[in-house]
């Protein structure tokens, strides 16, 4: 590098500097605004819908985004989300007044209540009783993709509670990289059997062997 370069790359950074000091706010606002669509370019390929923004950390431990597909359907009785989790994040314990309904569409999702817990993958539907504290998010070996379908009432659509702490979270994972027995509704797998016939023929064997 000759010193003219030199010198013209100093000035460059100093401007740099000077724009984070005098206009921290707007500088923020360009991070903020590339590292979202930055994500959200290497999401869409895989995923059917952009990530979003990023959840709330007073709701959620580690990473996740929420792109809100449907905010409110014309009677005002539900909405539909798009949920991506990073791998170990969860939300907090929480309560639906009128139930709420997952589908997930990819990785690992672990879904917990006070007298159970669940480990799931993409095609499992999940109907979660009205009131119910529960809690779900991805595994601590797998991202988790699922849509959710929230009814809407005059107390709210979710009652958020405390965090799941990392003993609670970690208590309920698998304890083997195999798949696990998993107990789905008539509904779950009815859509395995049309959407991933020749994955379940595969697994039905495994099982029997």
């Amino acid at each position: 590098m000759t010193s003219d370069e030199l010198r013209d790359f100093n000035s460059a950074l100093e401007k740099i500097k000077v724009v984070g000091e005098r206009y921290p706010e707007e500088l923020e606002k360009r991070t903020d605004y590339r590292n979202k669509h930055s994500y959200e370019n290497t999401r869409t390929s895989k995923h059917h819908f952009p990530g979003g923004e990023k959840g709330p950390t007073k709701y959620f431990t580690g990473t996740a985004w929420v792109n809100i597909l449907v905010p409110q359907d014309e009677t005002g009785s539900y909405a539909v989300g798009n949920v991506v989790f990073e791998t170990g994040c969860r939300n907090n314990w929480h309560t639906h007044p009128a139930g709420q309904i997952l589908l997930v569409t990819d990785g690992k999702a672990i879904i917990t209540n006070e007298g159970s817990q669940q480990v799931l993958t993409r095609g499992d539907v999940v109907v979660i009783p009205s009131h119910v504290e529960h809690w779900h998010g991805a595994a601590a070996d797998s991202c988790l993709t699922h849509i959710v379908i929230t009814n809407n009432t005059r107390e709210g659509a979710v009652l958020w509670l405390a965090p799941v702490t990392d003993e609670e979270y970690h208590s309920v994972q698998p304890t083997s990289s195999k798949p696990g027995n998993v107990h789905l509704t008539d509904t779950a797998i009815s859509n395995h059997e049309e959407l991933f016939p020749i994955i379940l023929q595969h697994c039905n064997k495994q099982t029997r062997s």
